[in-house]
């Protein structure tokens, strides 16, 4: 009986190892990657993939795979470009919610306090980006912005313009996480992702749009049952109106 129950023991830790083995692969290869996120779709597929990332727990420096991938020359190559892109939608968002708390256009009640819990938020991401930037080799300088014309609309249009906001983050990262190699970048960028769409949730039901299926960047539920990524192009023509100039020069690389 002894002998039984440790053979099945050992069976089972076998086909645990090499369950663990063809997770890892997946997260690893980028290619297998994109198959699996078509086949499960959008959100699905990204959350799954968190779990993947998790399950797997290799321990691996950050930045070990900096093959070619992904779409974002304008901030470097590979997943440092990707790290540097998401960085860069970070700080817009950090400055507008700063100046949304500063400001005296929402006084209080509800919908200040999103707009505090999620300043703190944004800036946790961007603390851990520029760190992996750091990794990375060259993290990007902080752009300059420009709110005027949404706070000049008064408070109803700057709750709607921070669910867009939101909603366009959401959409941003799940657009780059196909061609991310580094699985930590991975998982870093997928639980960030699942945060600014949750944000995006609170602030549309506080903008009235509930769950309203209106495009991509509108409503709780933009897109139906999954999520609909947004490539760097489509992004960057989003929010150009709100940043000054063009994309800040890299910073040199840290000592």
């Amino acid at each position: 009986m002894d002998a039984d129950i440790s053979a099945l023991a050992r069976d089972r830790e076998g086909e645990g190892e090499e369950q663990r083995r063809a997770l890892a692969e997946l997260v690893d290869d980028h290619t297998s990657r994109r198959r699996f996120l078509r086949a499960l779709g959008g959100a699905g597929g990204a959350s799954a993939l968190t779990a993947v990332a998790a399950a797997c727990a290799r321990d691996k420096p950050i930045g070990i795979s900096q093959r070619k991938a992904g779409n974002v020359s304008a901030f470097g190559p590979g997943d440092g470009g990707i790290v540097n892109y998401a960085l860069f939608l970070e700080y817009l968002e950090g400055d507008f919610y700063e100046r949304v708390v500063r400001g005296d256009e929402i006084r209080g009640g509800r919908e200040k306090d999103l707009v505090k819990q999620v300043r703190e938020n944004e800036a946790e991401h961007r603390n851990a980006l520029d760190r992996i930037a750091d990794q990375l080799g060259r993290p990007l300088r902080k752009p300059k912005t420009d709110f005027d014309k949404v706070f000049e609309g008064g408070p109803r249009k700057i709750i709607a313009f921070a669910a867009l906001l939101e909603n366009l983050g959401s959409a941003a990262y799940l657009g780059q996480a196909q061609f991310i190699v580094d699985r930590q970048v991975l998982a870093s960028a997928l639980s960030i992702h699942t945060v600014e769409a949750r944000q995006a949730a609170a602030f549309n039901e506080l903008a009235g749009r509930g769950y309203q299926a209106g495009g991509t960047l509108y409503g709780s539920i933009p897109t139906g049952a999954f999520a609909k990524p947004m490539t760097m192009d489509q992004v960057l023509r989003r929010v150009r109106p709100y940043f000054i100039g063009g994309i800040p020069n890299l910073r040199p690389p840290t000592s």
